[in-house]
């Protein structure tokens, strides 16, 4: 399945575009796949960040209270 996609461009970029024998609607989907890898790679990156930083504050967090268990049972 498909949809359009339309866009604007300056009339001397379709002029200069039109010289050359390429399949810009390949070359400018190829250009949108790798884009959207980029950005859903960048936003797991951040959501494993924020997972590790809870994973730190929590170890952090039961750390103290295990020493305030052993202190207080001596």
């Amino acid at each position: 399945m498909s949809a359009v996609l339309s866009i604007r461009i300056r009339k001397d970029l379709k002029e200069r575009m039109s010289r050359y024998d390429v399949d810009w609607r390949k070359e400018i989907e190829e250009f949108i796949e790798e884009r959207l890898r980029e950005l859903e790679a960048q936003k797991e990156k951040e959501e494993l960040l924020e997972i590790l930083k809870g994973m730190k504050e929590k170890k952090e967090g039961f750390g103290s209270s295990v020493v305030r268990v052993e202190r207080d049972s001596l």
